[in-house]
């Protein structure tokens, strides 16, 4: 006695109702086989009607047909959904991505996150990194069979961690808040600018690490499951307790930079710092990287008679403290304000003023053209500032639109630094 192959990709889904399917299944023996006729009573179905739903169960791989004898091959104690993914798995263990498998088998991706969970729990499949990630059935030798031989046990694989992820994912990751809140996928996707193709795979990512879960909602939801690692802050003096105590400090240092520059660049026009980070307590209603923890505007203007000659530049700094300063989606929410700044930047606390930046945190903002900087609070209370990396500008200018609306919302209610600004630029 053998059951059929699963399906392969681009035949139809299954036809039979998911109801029906899991009555089939709670009437089936997970021990032996049963007879079609015991089946018909215990479900109450003529012959022919049976008959039909245990060919299209079988073409699925879920039951098992001899003759007059039924015996399910399905998953023992999972659902129906988790039975019917796990039939769609190659029996080699050979992987296959979660999105081609969701769209065989139709099902919406809460559905298709349950399923996989109870299976991942059952310890009978594992998963991998990937497009998408990858699932495949756990095998061993020798198999277990109908002739009772000893199965040996495979130890499952370990999830993937965030150092496994792709820049996407981590982009997703770090916009998502901390404090486990959900936010819309679409909302999250449209400010990452990502496209929905690879946003649904880098999702999947995230799924599969066990990072986030997904919540329904219009267009579904996403949370961090993840909390900040304890860190015993109190025994590091230098160390600051809230971000926002290195919002200020920064600033003053950048503020130095601009008039430094102000008395020894004839071009320059125009520069103004601030720290525009969203006020404790106060949600961010316009994304969570619509505004960086320290901004810098500067203007130049070289006096030439034929081309247009006035240069606005924007600077988006994103300051984290010493326990995040070893995270790599640091990186990537730093380069996110690329979305409608110049030249995006990252600030990083270190505990002592020997202390290195994170070697995978220096590569990967190198390779991004991310300014990276470091503080350190002294003594005296004072901070010393360092920059590591010079900011490249992105290959990819921002939209105008979108510089226009930051400038919108940096000038509103500040009239002095506006007239000042326009001034520079010749309006």
């Amino acid at each position: 006695m053998h059951s059929q192959p699963p399906p392969q990709a681009g035949e139809s889904h299954m036809a039979v109702a998911m109801d029906t399917t899991r009555h089939v299944l709670e009437a089936l023996s997970t021990e032996r086989p049963t007879n079609r006729s015991t089946l018909c009573r215990r479900l109450e179905l003529e012959g022919d009607a049976l008959n039909s739903i245990l060919t299209e169960l079988a073409d699925c791989g879920l039951v098992g047909c001899a003759g007059k004898r039924v015996v399910s091959t399905a998953v023992p104690g999972v659902s129906p959904e988790a039975a019917l993914l796990y039939a769609a798995l190659p029996a080699g263990g050979t992987t296959m991505g979660n999105i081609g498998l969701r769209g065989r088998l139709g099902f919406d991706e809460e559905t298709y996150s349950l399923a996989k969970q109870e299976l991942l729990d059952a310890g009978r499949v594992r998963r991998s990194i990937g497009y998408g990630g990858t699932l495949a059935r756990i095998t061993a030798e020798p198999a277990a069979n109908m002739d009772g031989h000893d199965v040996v046990e495979v130890p499952r694989e370990s999830a993937p961690t965030a150092a496994d992820l792709s820049p996407t994912a981590l982009m997703i990751l770090a916009g998502l808040p901390r404090d486990g809140s959900t936010k819309g996928n679409i909302q999250l996707r449209s400010l990452l600018d990502i496209e929905d193709d690879a946003y649904a795979a880098s999702k999947q990512e995230l799924l599969d690490a066990g990072l986030v879960r997904a919540g329904k909602g219009k267009g579904g939801t996403l949370a961090r499951v993840e909390t900040l690692p304890p860190t015993d802050e109190s025994q590091v003096a230098h160390l600051v307790r809230r971000e926002s105590e290195l919002y200020e400090p920064f600033a003053k240092h950048l503020h130095k930079d601009l008039d430094a520059e102000k008395d020894g660049d004839e071009a320059f026009r125009f520069g103004h710092v601030f720290v525009s980070a969203t006020p404790s307590g106060h949600r961010r209603n316009s994304g969570q990287w619509s505004r960086p923890d320290v901004t810098q505007i500067r203007v130049t203007s070289y006096p030439v008679e034929y081309l247009p000659a006035v240069t606005v530049e924007v600077s988006a700094y994103e300051i984290k403290r010493n326990v995040e300063a070893d995270r790599l989606e640091s990186v990537y929410e730093a380069a996110a304000h690329g979305r409608w700044a110049h030249m995006a930047n990252l600030v990083v606390e270190l505990q002592t003023e020997e202390a290195a930046v994170s070697p995978s945190i220096q590569a990967e903002a190198n390779r991004l053209g991310i300014g990276l900087y470091t503080m350190c609070r002294r003594d005296d209370g004072t901070f010393r500032i360092r920059q590591i990396l010079e900011p490249q500008p992105w290959v990819k200018e921002p939209e105008l639109k979108n510089v226009d609306e930051l400038l919108e919302r940096t000038f509103r209610g500040d009239t002095d630094h506006r007239q000042k600004y326009k001034e520079a630029i010749h309006r």
